[in-house]
């Protein structure tokens, strides 16, 4: 009976080992089973990845290629945009070389140092008061020789730029013009003198250049005792007047 019992015993055991080690290989196979789902798994993400990354490369690669092309149209238009600029600045030069054509034309002078804008704006005034343009410029040459800055010192006054403006006129002339002046700036040296100018203009040429040169009083004196308006100055500034007008 003990024997019989151990035997049972010793099987049961053995049973319950069996037991155990086929519920560990169950185990074991659905780990097995689990950990292949999830490699799977993760396999199909790696290939999602690597598709995207691919989708990704290609977009750069187009991106690049666009950029480039961007590039070579950039290129392209700065290329255009010079040509257009030298062109343009040919076109501007061209039409400067006209404008100065025409001018030669009808009034500019290119042989005395007065810029084009100053002998545009004396043009402007001569023309204003119906004065020649050659006359003006006559009387400055023999004034002052086209010197911005010529001062002449007299006993009780100067004379001022380039139509040599009296400084005893200043107050006199300012009171025309409406305006304080400066007798050493162009323009204001330029509406003075051209008032002056036609102030003693007259029928007699001599006369007109005399009195601006002496003024009416000193040019009655001179007629009184010469008999004739025709003063050294005045001719003097007709003979300059002859050479700009192209009588010589």
């Amino acid at each position: 009976m003990n024997l019989i019992k151990m035997y049972k015993k010793e099987i049961n055991k053995l049973t319950d080992d069996i037991a155990f080690k086929n519920s560990m290989i169950i185990t074991m196979f659905i780990v097995i089973v689990l950990l292949s789902l999830s490699t799977l798994k993760l396999t199909y993400k790696v290939a999602e990845l690597n598709e995207e990354n691919a989708k990704l490369n290609t977009q750069i690669e187009e991106l690049e290629m666009n950029n480039t092309t961007l590039s070579t149209q950039n290129y392209a238009l700065n290329h255009k945009n010079g040509l257009l600029e030298a062109k343009y600045q040919d076109t501007i030069k061209n039409a400067s070389r006209q404008v100065i054509i025409a001018l030669n034309d009808m009034f500019y002078i290119d042989d005395i140092p007065l810029t084009l804008d100053q002998q545009q704006y004396i043009h402007k005034v001569a023309s204003m008061y119906g004065i020649d343009y050659e006359m003006v410029i006559g009387l400055i040459d023999l004034e002052s020789q086209f010197d911005l800055g010529a001062i002449g010192y007299n006993k009780n006054s100067k004379d001022f730029s380039l139509m040599q403006v009296n400084s005893k006129n200043e107050e006199w002339v300012e009171g025309k013009l409406g305006r304080e002046l400066d007798l050493m700036l162009f323009k204001d040296n330029i509406d003075a003198g051209m008032w002056l100018l036609n102030y003693y203009r007259d029928n007699n040429i001599y006369k007109m250049y005399t009195q601006f040169n002496k003024g009416k009083q000193g040019a009655k004196n001179y007629f009184n005792k010469h008999l004739t308006y025709k003063s050294e100055y005045a001719m003097m500034v007709l003979e300059r007047i002859r050479k700009y007008k192209g009588d010589e």
